[in-house]
């Protein structure tokens, strides 16, 4: 038990983590490939508002002003290498750059690989033009062009590695298609996504290697509390079969004397053998819950145990009307606690019994397969008692179904051992029926 609830604070803990990186890993990366679509565009936007190239931007190849024919400067920067912005083109305050996209755009000419296309009004290609870029002929130009001309004006988005914009008509019907190599940016964006990644994995494998060691002194609590409620049980029941046993003497003296017995030392009689009962199971529970190093370990005939546990209930059944039917592979070995494994298989025929309905069958399967022992118990039941569909609350300590649960004279705590018997044998316990008229208690390990 210590050690599952080890497992699942530390399961817990580690998922929180792993969701709040994932937010965060998210959030960063969703803003990086936004940042990095928005400076394509703009160099895209640049080219589009540029008339489809940049060679006319007002730089030559050393950076320095350059005006056209007329004489007049339209350069976007002076001799000093600065920025005037009231060239010609004047396209930083057009396009809303500020003084830090300056410098950046100043290099774009030089830096950016593009190519550009013309559509007609019919969707065909008009013209390319590919000299800007070393990767792409003119016939896979206008293949990539042609491939857009249902997209509508201003349409922008990913093409391979290309970032594109579909311009808006123009007067003759025309549209201008502009492709801009964003290989670089890419393998930039994958980059960091890779990174970021592989830092949030070492950092779970971090927070791991922490959680191991400090989920035991997490659970440190619980352990004292489960520890000293164990012992508290254990020393209470072996207490009370001192009192119980004494109580049972004097009622047969009371017999002896009365010359006989009596429906109150009769009624005596029930309840203390009902306390025996209960106090045997919270032995047997207690014993359970302590886990693997708790039980007395080894391998016996489980084809003759589960024989002669059935055996026990023949009579039982006879007398309450109820069919007893058993199905027990031969020469079955298992190795665990037979005395525990014994009760489990008792208590589960017993809580048979006690509900199946009048005149039902009750059934005992035990097999291996696959090295799993399965242990299951079927009865039948009336209509409306159960839901189809599994039932793990049954074996939740003290549950009681409905109030005709709590008159069959069990403790509500018969299949908790069981399930705990399970569980001390690395094994699981569970409860099915099919259609609500019969309910199978599988007990496998």
């Amino acid at each position: 038990m210590i050690k599952r609830l080890r497992r699942k604070f530390v399961l817990v803990a580690l998922a929180s983590v792993a969701a709040v990186l994932a937010i965060i890993l998210a959030g960063i990366n969703i803003a990086n490939y936004r940042s990095m679509c928005a400076q394509l565009d703009e160099r895209v936007d640049m080219i589009v508002d540029a008339g489809g190239t940049l060679d006319d931007f007002g730089f030559d190849g050393h950076m320095g002003p350059r005006g056209p024919a007329d004489g007049e400067d339209h350069g976007l920067m002076d001799g000093d290498g600065v920025f005037t912005g009231d060239g010609g083109w004047d396209i930083m305050p057009l396009m809303g750059f500020g003084r830090a996209s300056s410098r950046r755009f100043a290099e774009a000419p030089f830096d950016t690989r593009y190519f550009t296309a013309r559509l007609d009004d019919a969707g065909e290609v008009g013209s390319c033009d590919v000299t800007h870029i070393a990767a792409v002929d003119e016939s896979s130009a206008a293949e990539m062009a042609r491939a857009l001309s249902g997209s509508g004006d201003d349409a922008r988005g990913f093409s391979g590695s290309y970032r594109y914009r579909v311009g808006a008509s123009e007067a003759d019907g025309s549209r201008l298609v502009v492709f801009v190599d964003a290989m670089r940016e890419l393998e930039g964006f994958r980059s960091f996504l890779l990174a970021s990644i592989a830092a949030a994995v070492l950092g779970l494998l971090g927070v791991l290697a922490l959680l191991v060691p400090l989920s035991s002194r997490v659970v440190q609590p619980f352990v004292e509390s489960h520890e000293r409620q164990r012992r508290f049980v254990t020393d209470a029941s072996h207490e009370l079969k001192t009192p119980l046993a004494i109580i049972l003497s004097s009622v047969d003296v009371v017999d002896i004397e009365q010359g006989g017995a009596s429906e109150w030392t009769d009624s005596i009689r029930a309840q203390v053998a009902r306390l025996s009962d209960l106090t045997q199971k919270l032995v047997s529970l207690a014993k359970a819950d302590e886990g693997p190093q708790a039980l007395n370990v080894g391998d016996f005939d489980l084809s003759a145990s589960a024989e002669r546990v059935w055996q026990g209930f023949v009579p039982v059944a006879k007398t309450s009307g109820r069919s007893l039917t058993r199905d027990i592979d031969e020469a079955l070995t298992c190795h665990g606690d037979q005395v525990l494994i014994e009760q489990a298989m008792s208590l589960l025929l017993d809580n048979a019994l006690k509900y199946s309905d009048e005149g039902g069958t009750v059934s005992l399967e035990v097999s291996q397969r696959r090295g799993a022992t399965q242990i299951s118990v079927t009865n039948t039941l009336d209509e409306g008692v159960v839901e189809p569909g599994s039932h793990a609350e049954f074996f939740d300590r003290f549950y009681r179904a409905d109030e005709s649960r709590s008159q069959s004279g069990g403790h509500g705590i018969g299949l908790a051992v069981v399930r705990a018997v399970a569980e001390a044998h690395g094994g699981v316990a569970e409860a099915h029926s099919e259609d609500g008229r019969a309910i199978t208690f599988s007990l496998r390990f």
